[in-house]
Protein backbone atom coordinates (compact mmCIF):
# COMPACT_ATOMS: atom_id res chain seq x y z
CA UNK A 1 0.00 0.00 0.00
CA UNK A 2 1.45 3.38 -0.94
CA UNK A 3 2.59 5.58 1.78
CA UNK A 4 0.65 8.83 2.56
CA UNK A 5 2.25 11.70 4.23
CA UNK A 6 -0.51 14.11 4.55
CA UNK A 7 -3.84 13.66 6.78
CA UNK A 8 -6.61 13.35 4.19
CA UNK A 9 -6.74 13.18 0.59
CA UNK A 10 -8.45 16.09 -1.27
CA UNK A 11 -12.47 15.57 -2.52
CA UNK A 12 -14.03 17.35 -5.62
CA UNK A 13 -17.83 16.01 -6.27
CA UNK A 14 -16.87 13.51 -8.87
CA UNK A 15 -12.68 12.84 -7.47
CA UNK A 16 -10.51 12.30 -4.80
CA UNK A 17 -7.17 13.73 -5.26
CA UNK A 18 -3.73 14.81 -3.55
CA UNK A 19 -1.87 17.71 -5.90
CA UNK A 20 0.79 19.62 -4.44
CA UNK A 21 3.03 21.70 -6.27
CA UNK A 22 6.20 23.61 -6.31
CA UNK A 23 6.20 26.58 -7.72
CA UNK A 24 9.15 29.05 -8.26
CA UNK A 25 8.90 32.64 -10.29
CA UNK A 26 11.90 34.32 -10.68
CA UNK A 27 12.12 38.60 -11.41
CA UNK A 28 12.81 40.11 -14.96
CA UNK A 29 16.89 39.82 -15.31
CA UNK A 30 16.77 38.45 -11.71
CA UNK A 31 16.72 41.82 -10.33
CA UNK A 32 17.20 41.70 -6.71
CA UNK A 33 14.27 43.65 -5.98
CA UNK A 34 12.03 41.44 -3.45
CA UNK A 35 12.15 42.65 0.15
CA UNK A 36 10.07 41.86 3.65
CA UNK A 37 7.13 44.05 2.60
CA UNK A 38 7.33 43.21 -1.35
CA UNK A 39 7.41 39.28 -0.58
CA UNK A 40 4.56 40.14 1.87
CA UNK A 41 2.19 41.51 -0.89
CA UNK A 42 3.48 38.38 -2.97
CA UNK A 43 2.26 35.82 -0.42
CA UNK A 44 -0.86 37.65 0.40
CA UNK A 45 -1.54 37.96 -3.84
CA UNK A 46 -0.61 34.29 -4.21
CA UNK A 47 -2.85 32.91 -1.30
CA UNK A 48 -5.59 35.30 -2.60
CA UNK A 49 -5.41 34.10 -6.13
CA UNK A 50 -5.21 29.76 -4.79
CA UNK A 51 -8.42 30.56 -2.18
CA UNK A 52 -10.07 31.87 -5.25
CA UNK A 53 -9.26 28.83 -7.89
CA UNK A 54 -10.24 26.61 -5.10
CA UNK A 55 -7.20 26.03 -3.69
CA UNK A 56 -4.45 26.64 -0.83
CA UNK A 57 -1.45 28.10 0.06
CA UNK A 58 1.11 25.57 2.34
CA UNK A 59 4.06 27.36 2.51
CA UNK A 60 5.64 30.65 0.83
CA UNK A 61 9.66 31.37 1.15
CA UNK A 62 11.94 32.37 -1.09
CA UNK A 63 15.09 35.19 -1.63
CA UNK A 64 15.71 38.66 -3.15
CA UNK A 65 15.11 37.51 -6.67
CA UNK A 66 12.68 34.45 -6.60
CA UNK A 67 9.84 33.01 -4.52
CA UNK A 68 9.26 29.31 -3.81
CA UNK A 69 5.53 28.25 -2.91
CA UNK A 70 4.01 24.81 -1.72
CA UNK A 71 0.53 25.05 -2.95
CA UNK A 72 -2.37 22.63 -3.19
CA UNK A 73 -5.04 22.70 -5.99
CA UNK A 74 -7.88 21.21 -7.53
CA UNK A 75 -7.55 18.74 -11.05
CA UNK A 76 -9.86 21.26 -12.44
CA UNK A 77 -7.53 24.22 -12.53
CA UNK A 78 -5.21 24.88 -15.67
CA UNK A 79 -1.86 25.65 -13.89
CA UNK A 80 -0.40 27.47 -16.76
CA UNK A 81 -3.41 30.10 -17.28
CA UNK A 82 -3.13 30.43 -12.91
CA UNK A 83 0.29 31.16 -12.39
CA UNK A 84 0.02 33.71 -15.85
CA UNK A 85 -3.05 35.38 -13.52
CA UNK A 86 -0.91 35.44 -10.28
CA UNK A 87 2.24 36.94 -11.71
CA UNK A 88 0.18 39.70 -13.79
CA UNK A 89 -1.65 40.30 -10.49
CA UNK A 90 1.15 40.06 -8.10
CA UNK A 91 3.16 42.12 -10.99
CA UNK A 92 0.76 45.25 -11.07
CA UNK A 93 0.01 45.27 -6.95
CA UNK A 94 3.71 45.64 -6.63
CA UNK A 95 4.48 48.56 -9.48
CA UNK A 96 1.74 50.22 -7.52
CA UNK A 97 2.06 50.00 -4.19
CA UNK A 98 6.40 49.71 -4.11
CA UNK A 99 7.08 51.46 -7.61
CA UNK A 100 9.76 54.24 -5.27
CA UNK A 101 11.52 51.07 -3.71
CA UNK A 102 11.10 48.08 -6.62
CA UNK A 103 12.82 49.51 -9.66
CA UNK A 104 11.62 47.38 -12.38
CA UNK A 105 13.39 48.74 -15.29
CA UNK A 106 12.16 50.82 -17.99
CA UNK A 107 9.79 47.97 -19.74
CA UNK A 108 7.50 47.84 -16.51
CA UNK A 109 8.36 44.36 -16.18
CA UNK A 110 8.78 42.66 -12.68
CA UNK A 111 8.21 38.86 -13.46
CA UNK A 112 10.30 37.26 -15.94
CA UNK A 113 8.51 35.18 -18.45
CA UNK A 114 9.24 31.77 -17.24
CA UNK A 115 8.60 29.73 -14.08
CA UNK A 116 9.44 26.15 -12.50
CA UNK A 117 6.62 24.07 -11.21
CA UNK A 118 7.32 20.74 -10.36
CA UNK A 119 4.92 18.16 -8.90
CA UNK A 120 5.50 16.92 -5.74
CA UNK A 121 4.83 13.15 -5.78
CA UNK A 122 8.74 12.49 -5.51
CA UNK A 123 9.14 13.57 -1.93
CA UNK A 124 7.26 13.80 0.93
CA UNK A 125 5.36 17.18 1.07
CA UNK A 126 7.38 17.55 4.75
CA UNK A 127 10.61 17.63 3.30
CA UNK A 128 9.86 20.53 0.78
CA UNK A 129 8.35 22.45 3.52
CA UNK A 130 11.30 22.16 5.06
CA UNK A 131 13.88 22.91 1.83
CA UNK A 132 11.18 26.39 0.93
CA UNK A 133 11.29 27.41 4.96
CA UNK A 134 15.75 27.19 4.46
CA UNK A 135 15.69 29.66 2.11
CA UNK A 136 17.07 33.08 2.96
CA UNK A 137 13.85 33.91 3.79
CA UNK A 138 11.64 36.88 4.66
CA UNK A 139 11.16 38.58 7.86
CA UNK A 140 7.20 38.55 8.36
CA UNK A 141 4.60 36.34 9.83
CA UNK A 142 3.35 33.12 7.64
CA UNK A 143 -0.08 32.06 8.83
CA UNK A 144 -1.43 29.72 6.36
CA UNK A 145 -5.07 29.02 7.05
CA UNK A 146 -5.85 24.86 6.89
Amino acid sequence: MARRYLQDFDKGAHSVYLLYYHLVCVTKYRRKVINDDVAKSIMECLDYSCREAGGKLVEFNGEPDHVHALINMPPTVEMSKFIGQFKGRSSYNVRRDFSKQVNVGRDGVFWSPSYCLLTTGGAPIDVIKRYIQSQEGFAFERDFKE
